[in-house]
């Protein structure tokens, strides 16, 4: 109180005027980032409509085909299925070979699982390769563990009971240890013992 009481008239207008030009300033800054989440926002309302549109469509065309060709829904699930085995198993195969896993016979810790699972209500995992330090259920990976090919578990899945059938097991190879950083002080000693030894062989 007594600061602003000492203050002069053209002090005190000069204070005002650059309240009001920070005022303005973050008025600015307020508006343009409201206007990046409106735009961001009408471009995703967008793209979720673009993806209902064709999902929708690609219904209807299915529907089509199968009136036009009288198929049974039951067949065409069927078929769509064995495509998508088919996809999965194929880009399976490739990281197995990228990535140096090699087939094992008993899931450990430093396993990757092929499953697949069914559920009482709705549908269930039709394919899935798991590695098992990753997983971020507790429970599940203790139920995994020493299980072979062909071995089933109830596992509780986000609250869901899924019947789980192990279909493949990979061994994941180690992460290779990494080299330990040289400081420079290690360097320049190297550098000299490898300056210090080429006289030596020279008089050899």
């Amino acid at each position: 109180m007594t600061k602003r009481k000492n203050m002069t008239a053209a002090q005190r207008q000069t204070a005002v005027e650059q309240k009001v030009e920070q005022l303005e300033m973050a008025g600015r800054i307020s508006q343009m980032l409201l206007q990046q989440v409106g735009n961001s926002s009408n471009q995703m309302g967008k793209d979720l409509s673009e993806i209902a549109n064709r999902q929708r469509d690609l219904q209807y065309r299915t529907i089509a085909l199968q009136q036009l060709l009288d198929l049974k829904l039951e067949d065409v699930d069927a078929r769509a299925e064995e495509l998508q085995i088919k996809d999965f198993s194929e880009a399976s195969d490739k990281e197995d070979i990228d990535k140096e896993y090699t087939v094992a016979d008993t899931v450990a810790e430093d396993s990757c699982v092929i499953i697949t699972s069914k559920v009482d209500d709705g549908d269930g995992i039709l394919r899935s390769k798991l590695i098992l330090s990753d997983l971020a259920f507790p429970q599940f990976k203790d139920d995994l563990l020493g299980m072979k090919v062909g071995d089933v578990v109830d596992a509780d899945i986000n609250g869901v009971t899924h019947h789980v059938e192990v279909l493949g097991i990979r061994t994941v190879p180690a992460t290779p240890e990494p080299e330990p950083e040289v400081t420079v002080a290690e360097a320049l000693e190297a550098q000299a013992e490898t300056q210090n030894e080429k006289p030596a062989e020279a008089n050899g």
